[in-house]
């Protein structure tokens, strides 16, 4: 703390400091190919993280605090964790982008307070980046999550609510979830964004999400079992649950054939375009409307 101006840029080696002797000051990440440290501790820091480039952290340590900021909507940068082992993380209530690229085998988060991860993609499942919530509430704002616990095997409150994205949103359970509050999974009606999935990561094999309260929207299941003494009926959810097959102990929204009704055509998305819904998974789609000369039925989903 407190190093002159002129000191080295640090290293995967070096501890990095910012503090209030660090002033609200603006740190803006633009090293090519990216800045480096081994922890990164930022207690009492009032100043900004700006820039667009990954921080690689090598050591066991990232703490940000609540009285710091980021430039973009409250995020602070992408982080990408080097080291093996343990990385105790304090978001300081800002969001997380994790970078799934480059993350080194055997290493796991744990968490030190509640937690929101935003990123276009949050990896703790391919890439060797493991979770423990440690006790806190995990919130996914990201298109799509891979999910491996490790540690502790409860949450108490699992939210997956992607704001941005795609139209494959998803979240792939490596292991099994325990939630001893709220499992939330709100899709959108949105077609660029619209409804979410959740699976499990290897076809065939089920994932059992067992939690206390059950709140979801716009959502589609594929191998997954229910339970705990949340209701898993969820045949009357906003947009519909859809069943992807595999699952067990959930009701899903009663299947409707639905027909295509648009001679001129258009998107798949487009609910004004069939018999009453979008389709589920587990409805019958029918094209017996009499289209016009050369149209087009555009398929805008995934799911």
């Amino acid at each position: 703390p407190g190093a002159a101006d002129s000191a080295a840029v640090p290293t995967n080696a070096d501890i990095v400091y910012f503090n209030a002797s660090s002033g609200a000051s603006t740190v803006t990440l633009s090293q090519v190919g990216g800045c480096s440290c081994s922890k990164l501790i930022c207690t009492g820091f009032t100043g900004t993280f700006a820039g667009s480039v990954t921080l690689y952290v090598y050591g066991d340590t990232v703490t940000f605090a609540s009285t710091m900021s980021g430039t973009t909507t409250g995020h602070i940068g992408d982080l990408s964790f080097q080291g093996n082992g343990v990385v105790n993380l304090t978001s300081g209530g800002k969001e997380i982008r994790e970078s799934p690229h480059n993350v080194q085998s055997d290493t796991y988060l744990n968490l030190l307070d509640n937690t929101t991860f935003n990123n276009s993609h949050c990896d703790f499942g391919t890439n060797g980046l493991g979770l423990d919530a440690n006790g806190f509430n995990v919130v996914f704002d990201s298109a799509y999550v891979y999910y491996k616990r490790y540690g502790s095997t409860t949450v108490p409150n699992f939210t997956y609510a992607p704001s941005t994205g795609t139209s494959s949103n998803y979240v792939y359970l490596y292991s099994d979830l325990t939630v001893t509050g709220t499992f939330t999974a709100n899709g959108t009606s949105s077609a660029t964004l619209g409804r979410i999935r959740i699976s499990s990561d290897t076809i065939g094999t089920q994932r059992t999400i067992t939690a206390a309260t059950v709140a979801a929207s716009y959502v589609d299941f594929r191998e997954t079992i229910g339970a705990g003494a949340g209701s898993w009926n969820l045949s009357a959810i906003t947009g519909g649950s859809g069943d992807m097959q595999g699952n067990s102990s959930i009701t899903f929204t009663t299947p409707v054939h639905q027909h295509w009704t648009n001679v001129n055509g258009g998107n798949w998305s487009d609910s004004a375009n069939w018999t009453s819904r979008v389709p589920l998974p587990q409805d019958d789609v029918i094209f017996d409307t009499n289209f016009g000369t050369s149209k087009t039925v555009t398929v805008d989903k995934v799911n």
